[in-house]
């Protein structure tokens, strides 16, 4: 709470990390790091509200298809315009082992997704499970 209302100087944690079936994504202050799930489906898949039929036992957190992996630099591109993941392995590779020490913490989801969508990011169809 001090952070957030101006009261501390520097932020409370080195890294911010989220997770959302096989979706994940971790912050270190400059650097975003947000891996999606490839997907071969296109929108002709979608249903009328937009969203993909689950499978019977929800969508599992593997990535069958691969990921795709963005990489932010957030101090000159606030807009996530460009994606810097090529540019940059050695950050890619610390932010995905912070995650990944991070992730090991947790239970293993209990509930699957049942809810998915697709997009189109970096010029990939991915599928968003949440």
């Amino acid at each position: 709470i001090p952070f957030i209302n101006r009261e501390a100087k520097s932020s409370p944690h080195d890294y911010l990390y989220w997770r959302s079936g096989p979706t994940v994504a971790t912050r270190d202050g400059r650097w975003k790091l947000i891996r999606y799930n490839k997907s071969p489906l296109t929108p002709n898949d979608l249903g009328k509200d937009g969203r993909l039929a689950p499978p019977p036992n929800g969508w599992s957190n593997q990535s069958p298809n691969g990921q795709l992996t963005m990489l932010y630099d957030l101090y000159a591109d606030p807009s996530e315009s460009k994606n810097l993941a090529a540019a940059h392995p050695e950050i890619v590779k610390r932010l995905e082992n912070q995650h990944q020490k991070w992730a090991s913490t947790l239970t293993t989801p209990i509930l699957p997704g049942i809810r998915s969508t697709l997009a189109e990011v970096d010029g990939t169809t991915v599928q968003l499970i949440f």
